[in-house]
């Protein structure tokens, strides 16, 4: 497999409002992408359902088991007693892990 993202014909709507709709693409390794669009046009959708945070309605996500993905959301949620510092640890949480094994094995 060497893509690591693979979008199909994937579509979100809530209520009578469609947000997402017949979306397709793939991204391979190496690729570099931007995702632009309009206020409400639906690219936190998109990247929620990426992340495995959010159903599509219709469609399919698919990423290699080998691919974690992540999603920061634009609002941070309620911390109560946390810190930014901590909601940050824990959104990058396994980005620390990978990072602490890469310095291990070099």
């Amino acid at each position: 497999m060497s893509f690591v993202l693979s979008v199909n014909q994937t579509g979100k709507s809530y209520g009578p409002l469609t947000i997402l709709q017949n979306v397709s693409f793939i991204l391979n390794r190496g690729d570099r992408v931007g995702l632009v669009g309009a206020n409400g046009s639906g690219k936190s959708t998109l990247l929620q359902i990426i992340a495995g945070d959010l159903e599509p309605d219709s469609g399919s996500c698919s990423i290699p088991p080998t691919i974690t993905t992540g999603y920061l959301p634009q609002r941070p949620p309620d911390a109560g007693e946390r810190s930014l510092a901590d909601l940050i640890r824990d959104s990058v949480g396994e980005l620390r892990v990978l990072e602490e094994r890469l310095r291990t094995l070099e």
